[in-house]
């Protein structure tokens, strides 16, 4: 397999450094959406391609290059990996049990903390 470099623009290829947000529950490969961090820093999304669907109704200002391709993920991901990244941005910022509040607050109702150990918080932050 030869090499090809990435189109002017595109993102350069990283290796995947983890998964963001709990593993999907999926039995088989055949559907198993998610969202990982690369080496890089950057993200990638395992998801359905619909970019010949959505991509004539994106506003003027946005666009898809030869390159991109728009991925749907399902909402309950998205919001798994928005748990784990506010968390993260809160614990290196304030401080894990602070950022554990924060969440909750902003959450309140949905979740109890006393459930969000695959969140990988330390133990002292667990409510």
């Amino acid at each position: 397999m030869s090499f090809t470099p990435p189109a002017a623009g595109a993102l350069p290829a990283s290796r995947i450094d983890r998964r963001v947000g709990p593993p999907p529950k999926c039995s088989t490969n055949v559907t198993c959406p998610a969202i990982f961090q690369l080496a890089d820093g950057n993200f990638a999304l395992i998801g359905t391609h619909h970019t010949d669907t959505l991509q004539p109704q994106l506003p003027p200002d946005a666009g898809v290059a030869d390159y991109e391709r728009i991925i749907v993920v399902p909402k309950a991901v998205m919001l798994g990996a928005t748990k784990v990244l506010v968390l993260a941005l809160a614990g290196t910022l304030m401080g894990s049990v602070v950022a554990a509040l924060l969440l909750a607050l902003t959450h309140a109702g949905q979740a109890s903390l006393s459930n969000w150990s695959h969140l990988g918080l330390p133990s002292k932050a667990r409510v």
